[in-house]
């Protein structure tokens, strides 16, 4: 009985160890398992925080994005007419008056914008004859007593990348050819005037954006077109004169006949029982700051007036001073030439007044119906 018991009592301890360890290897693959899912979480958020592909091919494409650099240069410039500011241009763009493409040019300003690369753009403007501004930078003003040609350079890293090119056109002009790196371009002649400017930037070695022959045109071209002096230099009669362009005339291509019919309609004519002879630049002046106050007054002064109005829209414009037939015969008038392409054309405004049936703008003396004298009474 007792040896019964105390082998049942083994049996229950031995089934039980058995049980316990099965308890504990259960405990053991459980921590196992939980083990293992933690690791795969703890990579799998690994991979998602920094995720890489097959051969380490993005690592490289992330690489080379954060060592490339962009460089790219954009030129900007811009002309001054009739005391104001034209808007920019870029890229090779013509800036002048956006109303008249003739309007002489006063000043002139550029600037460089960059990324990735340093660098500035200096120029400076001349007057057609010998005197240049100094060089600025910065969208600093550029000016001459009237811009007859210009000069840009480009300086810093930009100069060893890029080259820039531009080119001008003057008044009543066409476009001369591109010049480059501070080499001069425009007009060639005092009292020559620029209408309009482009500018570029060009990777360097590249070729140019057109013709590089003739970035100058000669002074004799000068003669022969509208490129001449605008401006009488007297303070009060200029600012008469700009004053009728911007309200009057404007600066078109009808800006010269606008201007003759601004005299015949605004203007009478009255007889003053003189004669004038000399320098007709230097009894003008008066005479057209006389005739603009009064509202009246002789051929002179009509002439006066007119001419300088002329010549501030660009014309190569003169007084002539002879006579024409009336009814008493032969008598003293003034009336103003303008010369065009070396030819001469009569524009008489006052005779318009009195001849409204016979056109006198710009007619040729061999074409126009009223005849004109020279003061020695030789036939034009």
């Amino acid at each position: 009985m007792h040896s019964s018991g105390k082998r049942n009592t083994i049996i229950l301890a031995i089934l039980f160890g058995v049980l316990l360890l099965g308890v504990c290897i259960m405990i053991f693959f459980a921590l196992q398992n939980g083990g293992r899912v933690s690791t795969e979480a703890v990579e799998t958020s690994k991979t998602t925080q920094q995720p890489v592909a097959p051969g380490g091919s993005e690592a490289a494409s992330v690489t080379a994005q954060s060592t490339t650099v962009t460089k790219s240069a954009t030129v900007l410039y811009a002309t001054k007419t009739n005391d104001e500011w034209q808007d920019w241009q870029s890229s090779g763009a013509a800036a002048q008056t956006e109303e008249d493409a003739q309007q002489p040019v006063a000043a002139i300003r550029a600037k460089v914008e960059t990324e990735g690369i340093t660098g500035a753009i200096s120029y400076c403007a001349g007057d057609g004859a010998e005197s240049w501004s100094d060089w600025v930078q910065g969208d600093a003003e550029a000016q001459t007593d009237g811009v007859g040609a210009v000069k840009f350079v480009i300086t810093g890293d930009l100069a060893s990348e890029y080259d820039v090119w531009y080119r001008a056109r003057g008044v009543g002009m066409d476009w001369q050819d591109w010049a480059s790196n501070g080499n001069p371009a425009g007009v060639q002649g005092a009292g020559a005037q620029l209408a309009a400017l482009e500018v570029q930037l060009t990777k360097k070695g590249e070729a140019a954006p057109g013709n590089t022959q003739n970035p100058v045109a000669p002074a004799s071209a000068v003669t022969t077109t509208q490129a001449v002096a605008s401006k009488s230099g007297d303070e009060e009669l200029d600012s008469i004169i700009d004053g009728i362009v911007a309200n009057n005339t404007g600066t078109g291509e009808d800006a010269l006949r606008n201007a003759y019919e601004y005299m015949s309609a605004n203007y009478y004519y009255i007889s003053m029982n003189e004669h004038v002879d000399g320098d007709w630049t230097e009894w003008s002046i008066p005479y057209a700051k006389e005739m603009y106050h009064n509202g009246q007054g002789n051929c002179y002064r009509f002439g006066s007036l007119f001419c300088w109005i002329a010549r501030r829209l660009g014309y190569d414009a003169h007084i002539e001073v002879g006579a024409v037939p009336t009814r008493r015969g032969l008598e003293p008038h003034a009336w103003v030439e303008i010369v065009q392409d070396g030819k001469p054309y009569v524009c008489d405004p006052d005779m318009h007044k009195f001849k409204p049936g016979i056109e006198l703008f710009m007619v040729p003396y061999e074409e126009s119906q009223l005849e004109y004298f020279h003061s020695d009474l030789t036939p034009y």
